[in-house]
């Protein structure tokens, strides 16, 4: 993992990157053997024979012996020579020099010197010599770090912004070579200038230079010309139009728009022209945006980097009147700049009805990630949900489907939603005999997407069967059957193997379940929402082209759910092939101990598309789920069949969080089972004395709209239960004979005997 990071920072050469670099070769260099180690080594290894010849010394090379006793001094001197050194292939005779330098004790001021005559080519060299690490690559990173500070302290870059107003061509063009080491510093010292009344005769100067920082002044230049309302956002369009293609893109909205300002629409058409040779058409500009927007929407596309290897957004700040960084993760990055591009396209030709989809599509999708993540900024978006609920019916039903079917959940989560506010039920009966948008959108993968899809068709509460309700009904009972825990299943040919993994995922924290065969895993694993996990032995994933995988993938139940398929390293090269072809999945070495698979599953679960749902949204839901299948039970009972719903329903009456309202749903189902569990949970001395009275009332109520379900020999065990309880407290004896009198009185009143 650490030589990949240090391959994707060594492409830049800028100082972050070069920092970065240098970094990563301190890291892998090989740390000196601790003292037992060094025992270790000694003890494995027989004595040197004394009579042995020491090795030979070696031979210098007549130049480095020259350099050696000329005995360098200085700074400079010390470390051309050092370099020289290491060009004649003899480093090693290089040490004591670099030990002499190292203890010079030079200052940031002196480093940066050597950084600026030397040039970080040479510390890069310096640095990835073998024979002198560790201190070579430390040395190196201390003077490019210095350097840096120096390239980017305030009263430098203010000093060479005010010599851009020099009549000298020379020194403006030197002044402006300099403050690209300063890298986003400068370009933030440079746009301040742009509103400087002493910098207007200047203006010229102070583009030249911005568009010298090539690629760091793209982004705060894209936000000036984004949020600036005056002679700035001008500025910034003429530095744009010579800054490459991704800067030329953002010209086409100001360029090409409806409603822009003149002058900055003509400075941002003369930027277009000067660097196209001319414009283009409005609908072929609109058109590559939407393309690009789109693309990066559904994730074709993704954004780049900066040199250091990491995700900056920058945005207008109008109080202070300067661009503002903020790192992001890469899909956030991705996503701002697709709506970036929708935003333009839709500039361009505001009334396209495409382009007003996909652009609030972005809306909806940054605006569900950022209220996930607990990062939303109420001034930061637009009021896409205002303009959502200002859609027509027809319009809302495309965004849902086109997103739900483009796997954008949160975009289409707040169309059902809206859906839902709307009232209208006739939705749900748009594409008969097939099932409306919404009505797919109860089977979709993932969960909350799920969740809200079943919302809005409880709202619209219809009235009439509809295609697919079936679908809600066993919604309502996947939702319904959680135990509040994190649930795993280990899947091995032999057992012993399949409980080891098995072991492994309880110290880390879930219920995890032991079993030898694929069947064994879909069962489990369909049967419950609370499964976060699936390990899968590669002999079982690998055979029949990898089924078991494409079975998972195919259930609604288990789509999302991240698959870890667990090889040898014989079997590793297929395993990764057969993960590559699913979402959500990933190869793991067989791990030998807690610590190499708590590496691993934090690995696969490192996407927050692939982190389930918490416990705690679960049980929500699921008390959530259970209110509406009550609701249905007494308002719509021919509409639907809830007989599909009694398995998790009675699983969900032995969850503390959801007794109460499981068993206020077990009284109404009017099933065998149900009033078997109600009895169970009433007459159990180790349940809450809420949860008993509260299964005894479902339980009488049960036997009034259902008549008595029980066999002869279930009343005889209440009756014996009942005799038994005379060291129980009062209250259980209660509850226990409060049970006879029920199942007495129903049996007289079927017999028609008075009581």
């Amino acid at each position: 993992m650490r030589d990949k990071v240090c391959r994707a920072h060594s492409v830049n050469m800028d100082l972050a990157a070069v920092v970065a670099v240098l970094l990563c070769g301190v890291l892998a260099a090989p740390l000196p053997p601790t003292a037992a180690q060094q025992q270790a080594d000694a003890e494995e290894e027989p004595a040197a024979d004394a009579a042995a010849p020491a090795p030979a010394p070696m031979e210098l090379d007549p130049a480095v012996k020259a350099l050696l006793e000329s005995r360098p001094t200085t700074a400079d001197e010390l470390l051309e020579a050092i370099l020289i050194i290491i060009d004649l292939n003899q480093p090693v005779a290089a040490q004591p020099l670099l030990r002499q330098l190292m203890a010079a004790g030079l200052d940031d001021a002196a480093m940066a010197d050597l950084a600026a005559r030397f040039g970080s080519a040479a510390f890069i060299k310096l640095g990835s010599v073998a024979a002198l690490k560790p201190e070579g690559a430390e040395f190196a990173r201390q003077v490019l770090e210095a350097a840096q500070r120096h390239a980017q302290d305030p009263a430098r870059l203010s000093g060479l912004v005010e010599q851009l107003k020099s009549p000298s061509p020379n020194l403006r063009q030197s002044a402006a070579l300099h403050l690209r080491m300063g890298e986003e510093q400068a370009v933030l010292a440079l746009i301040a200038a742009l509103q400087d009344p002493s910098f207007q005769d200047h203006l010229p100067a102070l583009r030249a230079a911005l568009a010298m920082q090539q690629s760091a002044a793209v982004e705060p230049l894209v936000a000036v010309l984004e949020g600036a309302t005056d002679d700035m956002a001008r500025q910034a369009a003429l530095v744009l139009g010579r800054l490459g293609r991704q800067a030329e893109l953002a010209l086409y909205a100001p360029a090409l728009g409806i409603q822009v300002d003149p002058a900055l629409q003509e400075a941002a058409g003369s930027a277009l022209e000067q660097a196209r040779g001319a414009l283009p058409l409005s609908g072929e500009a609109a058109a590559e945006l939407y393309r690009l927007a789109k693309a990066y929407f559904n994730g074709q596309q993704e954004a780049s980097p900066n040199a250091a290897g990491r995700f900056v957004l920058w945005h207008w700040d109008a109080p202070s009147r300067q661009p503002v960084p903020q790192e992001v993760d890469a899909r956030t990055a991705t996503l701002r700049l697709a709506l970036r591009h929708a935003e333009g396209a839709r500039r361009i030709l505001p009334k396209n009805p495409r382009l007003q989809r996909l652009r609030l599509s972005i809306l909806l999708e940054i605006a569900g990630r950022e209220t996930a993540a607990g990062t939303t900024q109420p001034d930061a978006q637009p009021d896409a949900w205002a303009e959502l609920r200002r859609l027509d019916l027809a319009t809302l039903e495309t965004l849902l489907e086109e997103n739900a079917n483009q796997g954008h959940a949160a975009a289409a989560s707040a169309a059902a939603e809206i859906l839902g506010e709307s009232g209208n039920a006739d939705v749900l009966y748009t594409r008969q005999p097939r099932p409306s948008p919404l009505v797919q959108a109860v089977q979709h993968p993932n969960r909350r997407l799920r969740f809200a899809a079943l919302a809005a068709v409880m709202r619209l509460n219809p009235q009439h069967s509809y295609s697919g309700s079936s679908h809600v009904v066993e919604a309502l009972g996947y939702f319904a059957g959680t135990l509040g825990m994190p649930r795993a299943v280990a899947a091995a040919p032999q057992l012993h193997e399949a409980r080891r993994l098995a072991g492994m995922l309880v110290e880390l924290g879930y219920e995890a379940e032991a079993v030898t065969t694929n069947r064994e895993l879909l069962r489990l694993a369909t049967s419950s929402p609370d499964y976060e996990l699936l390990l899968v032995d590669a002999r079982l994933a690998l055979p029949a082209s990898g089924q078991v995988l494409q079975a998972l993938r195919r259930d609604v139940r288990t789509a999302h759910v991240p698959v870890a398929v667990v090889a040898s390293l014989d079997d590793l090269p297929a395993a990764e092939r057969l993960a590559a072809q699913h979402d959500r999945a990933a190869a793991f070495v067989r791990p030998q101990d807690l610590a190499g698979m708590r590496f691993q599953v934090e690995h696969l679960l490192a996407g927050s598309d692939a982190r389930p749902a918490p416990p705690a949204e679960r049980l929500a839901q699921a008390q959530q789920a259970l209110a509406w299948l009550a609701q249905l039970a007494e308002t719509r009972p021919a509409l639907y069949d809830l007989r599909r719903v009694e398995m998790p329903v009675t699983l969900a009456a032995w969850v503390p969080e959801l007794t109460l309202a499981a068993t206020h749903m077990l009284g109404k189902l009017g099933s065998p089972l149900a009033q078997r569990t109600l009895l169970e949970l009433a007459s159990r001395t180790t349940q809450p004395l809420e949860a008993r009275r509260a299964a005894l009332a479902a339980f009488g109520a049960s036997l009034a709209a259902h008549g008595t379900l029980l066999t002869t020999q279930e009343i005889a065990l209440q009756y014996e239960r009942y005799n038994q309880s005379e060291r129980q407290d009062r209250q259980s004896q209660q509850i226990l004979g409060r049970i006879l009198d029920l199942i007495e009185a129903r049996a007289a009143a079927d017999s028609n005997i008075p009581e």
